[in-house]
């Protein structure tokens, strides 16, 4: 369980080593931590479900694309940034291919939904998988765990959400209604 976490952190966030955290040791074991949190969590629920009710690879894949949904549109809230985090070059990225009637861009949502289907849930999840093929699918943890996957999965969201509400509405001390 605990190597689905760190995958899924290895995969979603640190593989491609752009943020500012690259090479700086302290920064990369908490980003270790917080992603494992953040995308591990949610994998492992994900693969719970399916493995419990005995659905296959087709299913898992539908729940993994309803949680990048979830990730890009409802706690980041990435799809619908004007200026997501400062990144320079976003605004630009985002016009590229920007659909007016959805206020998204389809390069965005693209690489944002089925980067974390792959990289974030998905591959994570067959590599661990792949390591103990005799118990890939059979449940992994029990109900104390799975409650504290949820709880560190909702803990980690709400901190995420909170970090990417825009700052002058921080500052304000008013919240964001965000995309609903």
């Amino acid at each position: 369980m605990l190597c689905l976490a760190g995958l899924c952190a290895v995969g979603s966030e640190l593989l491609a080593a752009y943020a500012e955290n690259t090479g700086k040791i302290a920064a990369v074991l908490f980003a270790l931590v917080f992603f494992a949190a953040l995308y591990g969590a949610p994998a492992l629920l994900a693969r719970e479900v399916a493995r419990r009710i005995g659905w296959g690879w087709p299913s898992l894949f539908l729940l993994t694309f309803a949680q990048g949904i979830t990730q890009a549109c409802l706690i980041d809230q990435s799809l619908f940034s004007d200026d997501y985090a400062g990144y320079e070059g976003w605004a630009e990225s985002r016009q590229a291919a920007f659909i007016p009637v959805l206020s998204i861009s389809a390069d965005q949502a693209f690489n944002f939904i089925v980067g974390h289907v792959i990289f974030s849930f998905g591959a994570p999840i067959a590599v661990a998988e792949s390591w103990r093929p005799d118990r890939a699918h059979r449940p992994w943890p029990g109900p104390v765990g799975i409650g504290v996957a949820a709880v560190v999965y909702l803990g980690t969201a709400l901190l995420d959400r909170e970090d990417f509400r825009p700052k002058p509405e921080r500052e304000k001390g008013r919240v964001s209604p965000g995309p609903l």
